[in-house]
């Protein structure tokens, strides 16, 4: 009879203790900002031998001032810049992906 006590007790403890575990998450959500606006330094890109130190294209965006639940703003995100050929849908083996810290 004791040996089913105790038995018994270890395994409503067992379970009461793995019922008492609640998954922690921290969930993230966007609390507001505006769509941030990428502008080029120029509309036609010209690449010509001799002159790959010369700066072919430069682009600048606004900030979009998120503000996330978490505290974090948008200064602390970072942007991924992909550039790929003209029909290559970015899906090309000659596409270029970068990540960019703000």
């Amino acid at each position: 009879m004791k040996k089913i006590n105790i038995k018994l007790i270890s395994f409503f403890i067992l379970v009461a203790w793995l019922a008492s575990c609640k998954k922690q998450e921290n969930k993230v959500y966007v609390e507001g900002g505006t769509a941030p606006v990428v502008t080029a330094s120029t509309a036609a890109v010209s690449l010509v031998a001799g002159q790959e130190s010369r700066e072919a294209i430069k682009f600048s965006w606004t900030n979009p001032n998120y503000v996330f639940t978490t505290g974090i703003n948008s200064l602390d995100v970072s942007y991924k810049f992909e550039l790929d050929t003209v029909g290559g849908n970015f899906s090309s083996s000659n596409k270029y992906t970068t990540v960019i810290p703000r």
